[in-house]
Order: C-alpha cells, then sequence, then structure tokens
C-alpha cells in the first residue's frame, strides 16, 4: 500500500511538473515515471500507446487526463464529490506554491 501510495505520487509530481512545464517546453517527460505504472489498467490505453510509440509528451498528458477524470476512488480523508478545504489546509497550498512546505506543528517554522 505505501509502495502504491509513493509511487501515485511520484507520477503526480511528475504530472505537476509537465503541466508547469507545458507552458514553457524546456523541459522533458521522464520515461522512466511511465516504467512505475500499470499502464495495463482500464483507461490507460492511449497513455500506453502514446508512450510504446515513444511519444512522451502526449503519453503524460493522456496520463494526466486519466487522472482527472477517473471517478470511484475513495479516501477516508476526501470526499471528492463534497471538497472542504480549512484556512490551515489553504495555506499550506498556498506555502506549498511559494517552496515552502508544513512538516508538524513541532517543527516551525515550515521547511523551505
Amino acid at each position: 500500500m505505501k509502495r502504491t501510495f509513493l509511487i501515485i505520487n511520484l507520477v503526480l509530481c511528475m504530472l505537476v511538473s509537465l503541466n508547469a512545464s507545458a507552458k514553457k517546453q524546456t523541459e522533458k517527460v521522464n520515461a522512466q515515471a511511465f516504467e512505475l505504472l500499470d499502464l495495463d489498467r482500464p483507461g490507460l490505453e492511449t497513455a500506453k500507446a502514446m508512450y510504446k510509440k515513444g511519444k512522451m509528451d502526449k503519453a503524460a498528458a493522456a496520463l494526466l487526463n486519466y487522472y482527472r477524470q477517473r471517478t470511484g476512488i475513495v479516501d477516508p480523508d476526501i470526499n471528492l464529490n463534497n471538497i472542504k478545504v480549512s484556512k490551515r489546509e489553504r495555506q499550506w497550498a498556498d506555502d506549498a506554491l511559494e517552496h515552502t512546505f508544513y512538516v508538524h506543528d513541532g517543527y516551525q517554522p515550515a521547511y523551505m
């Protein structure tokens, strides 16, 4: 379970990086990230086809689309149909955009 969570986080970080760099067109997609994924899962057919053709940008775009469109995800801490963000969580997110990361209450100021 922890390995799956780490892989998902790695892929999401790659996708966020891709999304940010897509406008710049300066960074290339890391093909190794795709080797960590099970591209035989339903819904990943396009990503798999683009990956096999070596079209990493299109494979990454298809993967991002898959994550954006999928439903039925169960997370006991997040209700995706009724997302609520506390003031504190919003501050963490805003800080993260500035590359300042909340670690825990006992470790303040946040890690930069």
